[in-house]
């Protein structure tokens, strides 16, 4: 059992190992390389199946379920070479951590490549509309998992009362709030850490990622704690929710080093977040002129009355 764990072990390292390798050369269409791909017979998958560990192995030790023990032993029965230089890898306890996480959507991916690989090859299908289909296919059900942080009024205070003044005092209470929602800076401070990864591959690069999704969990919090006046309970969530969206793809980014594939997956998004959130104060100014809340120069909430614009 233990030589069993063994190689299980060292498979998955080997697995985590070539992760960047498999996203790489199955993602990017040979096309955008500059190879012309010569188009072969298209042969129909059975995608349902292709990631079904039952497809590949049996359950062997009778434990009620195939694993990766199993898996990697089947589609290695045929090369006793591959499987000596598997138990000869060194094991990297944090890789196989990852491996292990549920969570971890590259850990995922790269389990159903290789399942995806060792069915295209049983199935002789060596054509590549069929492999761009099979991948097409893995990520989208990684995409499928991700899960968007959301809050709902029963997360909020709702203010008892609602007048002119209760108004008021809500805009003076967001108002600084809004002031630090985002900046042209904030933004380039984004990029540049993602873009500094990239091209580095230095966990330091992701830091500034973590901090400002640190000040985007604060500014929630305050928002949270803010009494809000029933006409403004939309507007309200709506600017937190945008916050929580921002947030959940900081986190995504800032943990590329262990899961890429969901950062790369978020990383999609981002600009559809950031313009959220840079139009959020200009709803707000809608609001208040809707309420007829004039703000004097001397309070917070003067920015929506005389407009808000970002540096």
């Amino acid at each position: 059992m233990e030589a069993k764990n063994n190689t299980t072990s060292r498979a998955l390292v080997v697995l985590g190992l070539v992760i960047i390798l498999i996203l790489l050369s199955a993602i990017t269409p040979a096309k955008w390389l500059g190879v012309k791909v010569k188009k072969q017979p298209y042969t129909k998958l059975d995608l349902r199946v292709m990631t079904s560990p039952s497809e590949f192995a049996t359950d062997t030790n009778n434990d009620g379920k195939v694993g990766w023990n199993e898996i990697v032993t089947s589609t290695l029965k045929n090369s006793t070479t591959s499987l000596a230089n598997i138990n000869q890898k060194p094991i990297n306890q944090r890789i196989i951590d990852d491996l292990n996480d549920p969570n971890n959507l590259t850990s995922s991916f790269s389990k159903n490549v290789y399942l995806a690989t060792a069915y295209l090859k049983e199935k002789g299908i060596t054509d590549e509309s069929s492999k761009q289909e099979a991948v097409n296919y893995l990520i989208a059900q990684e995409a499928a998992k991700i899960t968007i942080t959301s809050y709902t009024l029963k997360d909020i205070k709702v203010a008892k009362n609602e007048s002119k003044d209760s108004i008021k005092l809500y805009g003076n209470n967001i108002a600084p709030i809004i002031k630090d929602l985002i900046s042209s800076e904030v933004i380039t401070g984004d990029m540049v850490s993602v873009n500094s990864f990239i091209e580095t591959q230095e966990v330091l690069k992701l830091l500034p990622l973590s901090s400002n999704k640190k000040r985007i969990d604060s500014l929630i919090q305050k928002l949270l704690g803010i009494e809000v006046p029933a006409s403004a309970i939309t507007y309200h969530l709506l600017m937190i929710n945008r916050l929580a969206y921002y947030s959940d793809i900081l986190a995504s980014l800032a943990g590329s080093d262990s899961d890429p594939v969901r950062g790369t997956l978020m990383l999609n998004n981002y600009q559809e977040a950031i313009i959220l959130v840079i139009r959020t104060p200009n709803q707000f100014y809608d609001y208040f002129n809707m309420q007829n809340i004039i703000f004097t120069s001397k309070e917070a909430g003067y920015i929506f009355t005389s407009g808000f614009n970002f540096n």
